[in-house]
């Protein structure tokens, strides 16, 4: 049995702090040539970015101000106009359903419907929400987001719980409860019309449309568990099985390290086996599959900010990226072919992973 709680909530906390820095390891000789990432003029920060299949893509996050922006970043390089949002410092992120406006979420508990080419609507705020992180679209019309709720009285430094919302046409409901037991709500992805799946910790939420209303299951994973643990963020390419990003262990002289892994979850939400996509130390921060097996994960390693492309579950050589050190997000949209966005302070980045759209 492994230790997993303690040491997974440890190794996860001091990687992302340590990793970000960078330790200038040289990269392994699999590795392929370091790619680069372009600063995004106008934006401090990106949290997220979604892609159509002509390669122009929307990145959300923060313009010095701080205010949340939105901002159009596309494949051939060129990026803009970033477009702000006031009455939210942050945007954290963003969904765009097919035949429908897209729908961005922030810090605050609040939504914003974007057009296509970037213009965001009038700001929504959610009732019962301090913030929302992420947000999944099963259908033209509708979307549902995770985030949190913080109240501090009685308690001085608040008591957080877990919640998500249903928007409709751009109008968020009231902010809902996740099922007791639900600790740190994360990624969202919907396989079908009528299901999503919210990756928790050491569990994943099924939320099913009953009869119009979204409820919640929750489905526990042990912590010892052989299944794998799913982590931060989870995509879904088909109708029956999505993949969670993960952390593997790898147990040496010195003790435990993560390295980057990825799970697969059934429409049920039962996940595992835990997939190990390479054993250089580090972590993944978002994953994008663009169908059954096959997805692109970016993360850190100890020689800096990573993407791994994984064609019918088999992971290439990780890349290297040559001048980012945090990874944010990234969105697919066919194998190896992806828009990713992250940071190397005091610049927002944006790179285009794989062929360019003519």
């Amino acid at each position: 049995m492994r230790p997993r709680a303690a040491v997974r909530a440890l190794v996860s906390c001091t990687a992302a702090v340590f990793l970000a820095w960078g330790m200038g390891v040289s990269p392994a000789r699999a590795q392929q040539a370091a790619p680069t990432a372009q600063a995004v003029a106008g934006m401090s920060h990106l949290d997220d970015i979604w892609c159509g299949p002509d390669g122009v893509c929307l990145g959300v996050g923060i313009a010095p101000g701080p205010v949340g922006a939105v901002v159009v970043l596309r494949a051939n390089g060129q990026t803009g106009p970033v477009r702000t949002v006031p009455g939210t410092d942050r945007l954290s992120a963003i969904d765009c359903p097919a035949g429908g406006n897209c729908i961005a979420v922030g810090r605050g508990g609040v939504v914003v419907e974007v057009s296509r080419d970037g213009t965001p609507g009038p700001l929504r705020p959610v009732p019962r929400t301090s913030g929302l992180s992420h947000v999944a679209c099963p259908t033209a019309t509708t979307c549902l987001a995770t985030g949190s709720l913080t109240v501090f009285p009685p308690e001085p430094h608040g008591v957080t719980t877990s919640v998500y919302t249903v928007i409709n046409n751009g109008q968020p409901e009231p902010a809902r409860d996740f099922p007791r037991g639900t600790s740190s709500a994360f990624g969202i992805d919907c396989p079908t019309t009528t299901t999503c799946l919210v990756v928790a910790r050491s569990a994943i939420v099924v939320l099913r449309n009953i009869d119009g209303v979204w409820l919640p299951t929750l489905r526990r994973i042990p912590l010892d568990s052989d299944a794998g643990q799913p982590t931060l963020e989870i995509s879904c390419a088909s109708s029956t099985t999505c993949f969670a990003s993960a952390s593997g262990f790898v147990q040496t002289p010195e003790g435990e390290y993560g390295i980057p892994a990825m799970v697969p979850v059934t429409v049920d939400g039962v996940s595992g086996p835990e997939q190990v996509l390479t054993t250089q130390q580090g972590i993944v921060d978002d994953i994008s599959c663009v169908f059954g097996r096959t997805c692109t994960v970016v993360g850190q390693t100890t020689s800096g900010a990573v993407s791994i492309d994984v064609f019918r579950g088999t992971p290439a050589a990780p890349v290297i990226w040559e001048n980012v050190n945090v990874f944010t997000g990234v969105s697919c949209i066919a194998p190896a072919t992806c828009g990713v966005v992250g940071g190397s302070y005091p610049n927002a980045l944006f790179g285009w992973h794989g062929p360019v759209p003519a």
